[in-house]
This record gives C-alpha cells, sequence and structure tokens, in this order.
C-alpha cells in the first residue's frame, strides 16, 4: 500500500500540470460560445518553482471555419486570481464544424473540434504552432510578457496602442452593466466597422493586477458581434476602457465606469454590493 501512496505522490505534480485549461464549449444555431481558464490556479509561480514545473497559461485563443479565422483573441494570467474568460459570438457557421485552437506560453498548441450542439470537446494536440494556418505576424506585440504584466491602464494602452489622439465615433456599441458581480462580468461589443483589433483595460486595483484584460484581433470581414465575460476584482467607480483600431491606422476609445462589488463590500447606490 506504501508502494502505491509513493507512486501517486511522485506523479502527482505532473496531474496539476496535464489539468487542462479549455473548460467547456457549445455551438447552437445562434452562439458559438467557449469558456477558458487561462491559468490552472494550482500553477503560480511559486508552486511552479518549487515543484520544478514550467509555468503554463494561455496566450492565444483562435476559433476557425472552413480554415477561415472567425475569433482571434489574446490574453494573459496576470488578469487576478482566478482568469477565466468566456467568448460568445455570432454563429453564422451552424453547419459546420468549428475548431477552437488554444496556444500557451511554451508554444503548445492544442486543436478541439466542435460540432453542432457539442458540448463535450474532442482533442487532437499537435506539437507546434507552425502546422496552424493562421497569421503570427502579430505575435511580437500581442504576446509581449512585460506588456500584460502592466497595472497602470493608460500605461498598458500606451505599450499596445501608442499614445497617438484618440478619436470619438457613435459606431461602437459597448453594452455593460453599471454594477456586476466578481463572479462574471460581461461586455457586449458591436460594430460595423472595418477594425483591426479591440482592447480590452480595466483599473482596478484591489490588488495587484494586470490591466489588460484581452486582445481580440478581428479577421478580416468578421461580424463584430462579440461577448466577453470575466472575473474582476471588486471596487466602486472602476474604468473600463474598450480601444478600437481600424484597418485605416484610426484608433478610438471609448469610457465606462462600473462598480463591481461582492455581498461583503458596498458601492454608491446599493445595499449590499450586489445592487440589491
Amino acid at each position: 500500500m506504501n508502494k502505491y501512496l509513493l507512486v501517486l505522490i511522485l506523479i502527482s505534480p505532473q496531474l496539476f500540470a496535464l489539468e487542462r485549461v479549455f473548460y467547456k464549449a457549445k455551438q447552437t444555431k445562434d452562439f458559438v460560445e467557449s469558456t477558458f481558464l487561462i491559468k490552472n490556479p494550482m500553477r503560480g509561480k511559486e508552486r511552479a518553482k518549487y515543484r520544478q514545473l514550467k509555468e503554463d497559461y494561455l496566450t492565444r485563443i483562435i476559433i476557425e471555419s472552413n480554415n477561415k479565422v472567425i475569433y482571434n483573441v489574446y490574453t494573459s494570467p496576470n488578469i487576478n486570481k482566478y482568469p477565466i474568460l468566456k467568448f460568445r459570438f455570432r454563429n453564422s457557421f451552424y453547419e459546420d464544424n468549428v475548431t477552437v485552437t488554444t496556444i500557451n506560453n511554451n508554444k503548445k498548441t492544442t486543436k478541439t473540434v466542435l460540432g453542432k450542439n457539442y458540448i463535450k470537446s474532442r482533442w487532437n494536440v499537435l506539437a507546434s504552432t507552425d502546422q496552424i494556418n493562421v497569421s503570427t505576424r502579430d505575435e511580437n506585440i500581442y504576446t509581449n510578457a512585460k506588456l500584460w504584466k502592466i497595472s497602470n491602464m493608460d500605461e498598458a494602452i500606451k505599450g499596445f496602442y501608442g499614445d497617438g489622439n484618440f478619436s470619438y465615433t457613435n459606431e461602437i456599441q459597448i453594452t455593460l452593466a453599471e454594477i456586476g458581480s466578481t463572479s462574471s462580468f460581461p461586455i457586449h461589443i458591436k460594430s460595423t466597422l472595418n477594425l483591426d483589433s479591440i482592447g480590452i483595460f480595466h483599473d482596478s486595483h484591489t490588488y495587484p493586477t494586470t490591466s489588460t484584460i484581452a486582445i481580440i484581433k478581428v479577421p478580416a470581414n468578421a461580424i463584430i458581434d462579440y461577448q466577453v465575460k470575466f472575473k474582476i476584482p471588486y471596487g466602486c467607480g472602476i474604468n473600463i476602457v474598450i480601444i478600437a483600431k481600424e484597418k485605416n491606422g484610426t484608433v478610438y476609445r471609448i469610457n465606462k465606469i462600473i462598480d463591481v462589488c461582492n455581498p461583503d463590500s458596498y458601492c454608491d447606490g446599493t445595499s449590499n454590493g450586489l445592487g440589491g
């Protein structure tokens, strides 16, 4: 019995290492929705060092249909303690399978094929990113680890989009609640502009965290009707900033102010921090 216990103890670090970061996905005639754990909370830097394991987290999520990229997202493990992102978009490819590709910081690539109403994922692990038919020309900036670790929102925006003048437009619709929960905060983005990328930033400093939530690289001729849900530290008067860059180089900035609360916190206009 002791022998088997010893074997279990020896392999347990590898069990944590192999725990998947792709939570679930589903496709219906109306939408495709995918939920990702960007980084296993059991694989923090200190634990990884202690267990002699490499840090393992997602840096890129790609969704394709018929070899056409319809969603291309860059992200970071530094969003907060439990970095979970959920992406949802209008489904115009219902007759086809949808392929979800994830790339981690060690360049490990995992492909998951989703069929009609297909909730349980099936797997095909590739050897390297060279086998993926997608553009990697943005890797230098969108996967720059230093930029993703910036906690000051304005500095992060400057790093990704420069410090030039931002324009105003009413052709980008941003929908989000003024009061949200720390468990899941949704943002809905719609636009008919010919956008190149969309950056989502926040300035919550409840505890050290990156100010960049995600960078969406918009594919050509895409229907921009995106929903992103994420966990965010609680706080009152938090700025959510959406940066949208057109393919012609014009950059827009949209500011929203929100309250993100938990049952033990209070924000103006609420009785218990949840709007009740």
